[in-house]
């Protein structure tokens, strides 16, 4: 298996380099759609879309796949059909199920590619489930605020990351380098590090493929951390930036800011916000000071 072990120096080379092979999904995402596959005929789009939810990786290659069918219809037909594909749901109603099945009926799995990577895997795995955790948190948040774009805002918390996982997946080594520098340099920026090992940030690289994958205007403006002005940009960074503190332990240093700011967005109580987590997630804070 052939890895990119030496930074790109932009991010067209990147992703170029990850357009080189075809994206892997999670293998639990195979055994799903495999036995869904034996009963298309009674299946409803939203049952595939439930499963496909259940993967950041599978998400994310349906909406490119639905996208590009999409734009080959308008050139086809020379007409513009209005509304992108915003949703995983919309992209298999779009579609068709069948046409599904048949596009991915032979997906490799990211268990397969990092065999001989148990520790980036690990890494990995540890990104998708901060990012499943996210999706869950924006979609009800969302929900609470009466948004009428919960599904697009929970899939833009939940591919928030999918740069970082790209990276994991694609260059197991580089993203290793970074997670140990960052153990052994906590004073550093963040992005720095990333800078220095990959030659890129992953913020920029999460901006080149949303726009080099065409995916959806909406998706990417949620995706996109200049719009945090907007109520529901906010939304999704709060649920990414909650996500990734809790995976820390319940007693980070960042989480009380980051429930005020939730707190705020909802315009409610810290306390509230606090139990809502809690009764999603199970969590233990630690103990007040006396």
């Amino acid at each position: 298996m052939n890895f990119i072990d030496t930074a790109q120096p932009d991010a067209d080379a990147w992703i170029h380099q990850f357009e080189r092979d075809a994206l892997p999904v999670l293998t639990r995402t195979t055994e799903t759609l495999a036995v869904l596959s034996g009963n298309v005929d009674d299946l409803a789009p939203r049952d595939i879309a439930e499963a496909v939810l259940e993967d950041p990786l599978m998400s994310l290659k349906t909406l490119i796949w639905a996208g590009k069918h999409l734009a080959r219809n308008v050139l086809a037909t020379r007409s513009n059909l209005g509304n992108e594909i915003e949703t995983v749901n919309a992209a298999i109603v779009s579609v068709g199920t069948s046409p599904f099945f048949r596009q991915f009926n032979s997906l490799d799995t990211v268990e397969r590619r990092l065999a001989t990577q148990p520790e980036a895997l690990c890494g990995l795995m540890r990104v998708v489930k901060r990012s499943m955790t996210a999706a869950d948190f924006a979609r009800d948040w969302a929900g609470y605020r009466n948004d009428l774009d919960i599904q697009v805002i929970a899939e833009a918390a939940m591919l928030h990351e999918v740069a970082e996982m790209l990276v994991w997946i694609f260059a197991p080594g580089l993203s290793l380098q970074v997670q140990q520098m960052h153990l052994e340099n906590l004073h550093m920026r963040t992005r720095d590090i990333q800078k220095c090992i990959l030659g890129i940030t992953f913020h920029q690289l999460q901006i080149a493929i949303m726009t080099r994958w065409r995916l959806p205007t909406l998706l990417k403006r949620l995706m996109d951390d200049a719009h945090a002005d907007s109520a529901q940009v906010k939304n999704v960074l709060l649920a990414i930036n909650l996500a990734r503190h809790l995976a820390n332990g319940s007693d980070d240093p960042a989480l009380p800011d980051d429930i005020a700011d939730v707190a705020r967005l909802l315009r409610t109580s810290p306390e509230w916000v606090k139990e809502r987590i809690t009764s999603q997630c199970d969590v233990e804070w630690p103990a007040a000071p006396a």
